[in-house]
């Protein structure tokens, strides 16, 4: 009974990572934002508020690349790969603007992740290329960008073109 357990589980894994495989876009393809159903190439220029509560809009950023990173403090890729992403930001400082645009619905939460960081990238957060925002009413994540699992990530290039998802 338990190696029948064992297999079961492993087939449903792998039955998982090819379901999610098969819903990523191919690299250089159109991304398409499914609440919309509308495809673009160009990244939508949407007006965020950071966890200080100052607005800014993406198109803010053109002319360097952009990362935005859409992620929850539950998630725990998301927190996983959060250190590895300030540091890539760290390194490209000068031509790099990383946005990390939470889903929580409280700016307390965030700020209480923040703590849990390793000490080596809790002095990032505080960088000018790196910008910590909210959407807990989901706007700007599944609104426009379609996102409904976490993390996702778009790369979006100088001219304000997403050129990976």
């Amino acid at each position: 009974m338990r190696k029948f357990i064992v297999i079961l589980i492993v087939v449903l894994m792998g039955c998982l990572y090819a379901l999610w495989d098969l819903s990523s876009a191919p690299p250089g393809k159109v991304v398409k934002a499914e609440s919309a159903s509308i495809q673009f190439s160009k990244a939508p220029d949407v007006t965020m508020t950071d966890i200080a509560g100052n607005d800014f809009r993406l198109y803010d950023f053109e002319g360097k690349t952009v990362v935005l990173n859409i992620w929850a403090t539950w998630c725990t890729p998301c927190v996983k790969e959060m250190p590895d992403l300030l540091e890539l930001a760290n390194r490209h400082k000068h031509d790099l603007v990383f946005i990390a645009l939470s889903t929580d619905r409280d700016i307390e939460t965030i700020e209480r992740f923040f703590k849990k960081l390793p000490e080596d990238v809790q002095d990032i957060i505080d960088a000018e290329n790196v910008i910590f925002a909210h959407d807990p009413r989901l706007e700007i994540s599944k609104g426009e960008f379609g996102t409904n699992m976490y993390p996702e990530s778009f790369i979006i290039d100088k001219d304000m073109n997403i050129i990976k998802k």
